[in-house]
C-alpha cells in the first residue's frame, strides 16, 4: 500500500477507487470551469463598472464650477479608485491562474488514482484544503474593489460640499460694508404730529 494511504475499505478496493476517481476527475474540471468564467465575467463587469465611473467622475469634476482646492482634491479621490480599480483586475487576473493551477493539482491527483487504483488520504485532505485557500486568493482583487468603490463616494462627497469660486469673497465683502442708511424721511409719531400742529396754529394766531 501507498505511503499516506488509509487501510480503510474504501481507499483499498482499487476498483472503486478508479470508479470514483472518474466522477471526481469530471466534478473537478467542471468546477474549475465554472469558477473561472464565473469570476472573470463578475470581475471584469465590476471592474469596468469601478473604471468607468471613477474615470468619468474624474474627467467631469475637473470642468465643475468649484473652488480649485476641492477639484484637486475630489479629482485625486477619483484617480486613486482608478488605480485601485486597475489594481483589482491585475489581482483577480493573477490569482485566477493561481486557483486553476491549484485546482489542476487536484485534478491530477484523481487522473493518477484513475490510473493506479491507489488514493492516499493525506493527499486528500490536502485537498480539501484547497478549496479554502482558493478562496482567501481572492480576497485582495475583493478589497481593490471596495477601497475603489470608496474612493469614488468620497469623491462624490468632496463635489457636493465644494462652494462655487468667489463665494466666499463675496459674503466676506457683504459682512464688512457698513449698513446703508437710509434716504427717506422717518415717519413722525402721533405726538409729534400733535405738537408740530399746535405750534403751527399758534403761529397763525400770533400773525
Amino acid at each position: 500500500m501507498a505511503e499516506g494511504a488509509n487501510p480503510s475499505s474504501k481507499f483499498d478496493d482499487p476498483e472503486q477507487s478508479r470508479i470514483f476517481a472518474q466522477h471526481m476527475i469530471e466534478v473537478a474540471c467542471g468546477f474549475v470551469r465554472t469558477t473561472q468564467d464565473s469570476s472573470a465575467a463578475v470581475g471584469r463587469w465590476v471592474i469596468g463598472s469601478l473604471l468607468i465611473m471613477n474615470g468619468g467622475a474624474a474627467v467631469a469634476v475637473i470642468g465643475a464650477d468649484i473652488v480649485l482646492i476641492y477639484k484637486k482634491f475630489a479629482a485625486s479621490v477619483f484617480c486613486a479608485g482608478l488605480m485601485f480599480a486597475n489594481l483589482s483586475g491585475f489581482l483577480l487576473f493573477l490569482n485566477l491562474n493561481r486557483v486553476a493551477a491549484l485546482y489542476m493539482g487536484v485534478v491530477s491527483y484523481w487522473v493518477s488514482v484513475a490510473a493506479t487504483g491507489i488514493r492516499m488520504a493525506d493527499r486528500e485532505a490536502d485537498n480539501r484544503l484547497i478549496y479554502g485557500r482558493a478562496r482567501n486568493m481572492l480576497r485582495p482583487s475583493l478589497i481593490g474593489g471596495l477601497l475603489s468603490s470608496c474612493c469614488f463616494l468620497l469623491g462624490i462627497a468632496i463635489t457636493a460640499i465644494a462652494e462655487p469660486p468667489g463665494s466666499r469673497s463675496i459674503a466676506a465683502s457683504a459682512m464688512s460694508q457698513p449698513p446703508a442708511r437710509s434716504t427717506t424721511s422717518p415717519v413722525p409719531t402721533e405726538q409729534e404730529a400733535t405738537a408740530a400742529s399746535i405750534k403751527a396754529t399758534g403761529a397763525d394766531g400770533g400773525t
